[in-house]
């Protein structure tokens, strides 16, 4: 499923550059035919349009050529993003433990759908997992158990004060 998305996506990019391939063949023919008219041209104030609009165009050939030189991503990067993308999958736990501040938070929104509620009588409320925690939580791993209900952490008593 997978390899079929990246390559309808790679598909898509190479149809993207054969198009700005194309529009960049266009506007040359149209810088060309600009140039013949220039030739033919006398009056000063046509000429200076003529050289503005040419001017247009080639910046426009510039943006069409540095679109038409990104090239899509070769299927090797495909292995190597499905593998990280599945290491991550099998061990989320891994990168909470060892990451960042910044890779908890992304952690966090990669596996939740929405914020992990809390009410303070009765603690975390049920949280809404992202779609492929979601699809995971399906199997039917027997050394796969919850989370006890009253929690991760033993509670600790609260100082007088706070």
């Amino acid at each position: 499923m997978f390899r079929d998305a990246w390559d309808r996506r790679a598909a898509q990019a190479q149809a993207m550059v054969e198009r700005f391939k194309a529009d960049l063949k266009g506007t040359q023919r149209q810088i060309d035919t600009l140039l013949d008219r220039i030739v033919d041209a006398s009056n000063p104030s046509v000429i200076n349009a003529y050289e503005t609009k040419i001017g247009d165009l080639e910046k426009q050939m510039l943006i069409l050529q540095e679109k038409a030189d990104q090239t899509p991503p070769d299927q090797g990067t495909f292995d190597k993003s499905i593998e990280l993308a599945m290491a991550f999958f099998a061990n989320p736990w891994k990168l909470w433990a060892l990451g960042s501040f910044e890779g908890k938070r992304i952690l966090l929104r990669l596996a939740f759908a929405d914020r992990i509620a809390y009410c303070r009588k009765t603690g975390y409320r049920t949280p809404y997992f992202a779609l492929p925690f979601k699809s995971l939580a399906h199997s039917k791993d027997p050394k796969c158990k919850m989370v006890r209900a009253t929690g991760l952490e033993p509670v600790q008593p609260r100082a007088e004060g706070f």
